[in-house]
């Protein structure tokens, strides 16, 4: 099997760069390679700090930019050699990761912006989801974002 680096938390607080192997896929996931990553301010600091909803080890970081390499069989509307974004599923911080594009939100991400930037795409994909229940019927209305952050 195919072995890759990794950034695994092996436990609250153990952050470790590993040989693991690289990640199978199934027929309804795709496999990208990740070509930039960044690292999530809202919940990367207490998933570092432990969380029961992702119990250890497991690849940490989850917002990230790559090139699709190879497309389970049930995969409609991507292709190898896309390069995307998604939101939100952990393995970011490896070579490649599996993700279900069902699972989670994906985009395609336009040639003219740099991996440096479209990594952080993240943020604006979940500031636009969260505010797409607040576009229809907006006339005469006004919405006020506050918080922290780039988001």
């Amino acid at each position: 099997m195919k072995k890759m680096n990794a950034w695994v938390l092996e436990a609250p607080q153990r952050l470790r760069l590993q040989t693991i192997d690289v990640p199978s896929f199934k027929d309804n996931e795709l496999l990208i390679r990740v070509c930039a990553m960044c690292i999530c301010n809202g919940s990367d600091p207490s998933l570092y700090l432990g969380n029961e909803d992702y119990p250890t080890p497991y690849v940490f970081g989850h917002e990230a930019v790559g090139v699709i390499e190879q497309v389970g069989a049930n995969i409609t509307g991507f292709h190898s050699g896309q390069r995307v974004v998604w939101w939100c599923t952990t393995g970011a911080f490896g070579r490649y990761v599996s993700v279900q594009p069902d699972k989670v939100s994906m985009f395609v991400v336009p040639e003219h912006i740099p991996d440096s930037s479209a990594a952080m795409l993240e943020l604006v994909i979940a500031a636009s989801r969260a505010l797409m229940p607040f576009t229809e019927n907006t006339k005469g209305k006004s919405l006020r974002i506050l918080g922290l952050g780039p988001s």
